[in-house]
């Protein structure tokens, strides 16, 4: 007689199996594990502890759920967002970026989403596996600087983000919802300003030629300082300079460690020739709009260390004022305009959860508003 093996097979647990033990519903026993707090924390730990006698995966759960929905072309939300960064994003000198990065955490976790940080490297195609998964709702990626459209022609090839939910920050992107401020009308009124201060040629700093191309267009900012002398009945042709600046030297990783005019930096051999030579040339100029506060203070000790006075003989303004020109008294010096980075960081977060819950259409663009502040970098144009 032929002997029949018999094996024990395991049922898989599954959620309505703990909703079944504990008497509660389905979507109950889900909020609880959750940790939602519309379930009381008695029920909450009622069913966690079933959950746990039963042997309950959440996991094993969750990529059945996943792979169904997967299967019948129906989105999955994780509660998971990538931010796409450069890798000195952390850096004690980048509070460019770690401001806007602060903004970020701040509504991810009162929303209760997750943040996963990638760094953007415009050599590399790969991405981690929770993309293929189907395990990232969205991406913010910050848009300045080299490799980024690759980073996002990436994302969209990759078949388990594909479509998804993009946010750029502080530039347009194709396919992109927009986080941005604007430059064109920050700089309209940072020229104007310098105009009625009786100011007539003033230098609008730009990238070097050579720069790559991704590194962010200063467009916006020439038209608006060209209207700004229009509109004062003056000729832009004549009255705006277009100097070139090192993309590098725009980063705070250059910058003196002393934040002070009495430090005496030691500034770049090249853009110090560079500027005094330009200077030579064109003597009427007596005012500066840099690129940003570190190319503004750049500036400020060259024109210090040639003994230029600021604002005496030429006023400067930076941009995004994130960073001091401290004088004796510990007060900045340096003005500048202000770009709400912290803000800007909350928007991207609170605008990628609404584009992937549907409640935005997916290119939608939102504009923060900037502000001019002045300080004592700048005074009365003095005739020549």
């Amino acid at each position: 007689m032929s002997t029949v093996k018999q094996e024990h097979i395991t049922k898989r647990v599954t959620l309505q199996d703990v909703a079944n033990r504990c008497g509660v519903t389905k979507a109950s026993a889900s909020m609880a594990l959750r940790g939602n707090k519309r379930i009381s924390e008695a029920t909450t730990a009622r069913i966690v502890a079933a959950a746990l006698e039963l042997g309950y995966s959440p996991e094993l759960n969750d990529a059945a759920r996943r792979l169904s929905h997967l299967r019948s072309n129906t989105t999955v939300i994780n509660h998971v967002v990538a931010a796409f960064l450069p890798t000195n994003f952390y850096s004690r000198t980048e509070g460019f970026l770690s401001e806007m990065f602060r903004g970020m955490i701040d509504v991810l976790e009162e929303k209760g989403y997750a943040l996963l940080i990638n760094y953007i490297r415009a050599d590399n195609n790969d991405l981690p596996s929770v993309f293929s998964r189907g395990d990232v709702d969205g991406a913010i990626v910050f848009s300045r600087g080299g490799g980024i459209i690759n980073q996002i022609q990436t994302l969209r090839k990759n078949i388990g983000f594909n479509n998804r939910t993009i946010v750029s920050l502080l530039g347009e992107m194709e396919g992109c919802a927009l986080v941005n401020t604007d430059d064109f009308q920050a700089t309209y009124e940072a020229v104007t300003h310098l105009l009625l201060l009786g100011h007539r040629h003033i230098i609008q700093c730009i990238y070097q030629a050579y720069a790559p191309e991704e590194l962010p267009s200063p467009n916006d900012r020439v038209k608006g300082a060209q209207k700004a002398i229009a509109d004062f009945g003056l000729n832009p042709d004549k009255y705006l300079h277009l100097f070139e600046v090192d993309p590098l030297l725009t980063g705070a990783e250059t910058l003196p460690t002393n934040l002070h005019l009495s430090n005496k930096a030691v500034p770049d051999a090249d853009l110090t020739r560079e500027l005094l030579a330009y200077l030579d040339k064109h003597s009427e100029i007596t005012a500066i709009v840099a690129l940003n506060d570190p190319t503004a203070i750049h500036l400020w000790h060259i024109l210090d260390n040639a003994g230029i006075s600021v604002p005496k003989n030429i006023s400067i303004i930076g941009f995004d004022d994130n960073f001091p020109m401290m004088d004796d008294d510990g007060e900045n010096m340096l003005s500048s305009i202000r770009i709400p980075l912290q803000e800007i960081g909350r928007e991207a977060a609170r605008l990628v959860i609404q584009l992937v819950n549907g409640e935005v259409p997916p290119e939608e663009k939102r504009i923060l508003q900037h502000e001019l502040i002045i300080r004592k970098s700048l005074a009365q144009a003095k005739k020549k």
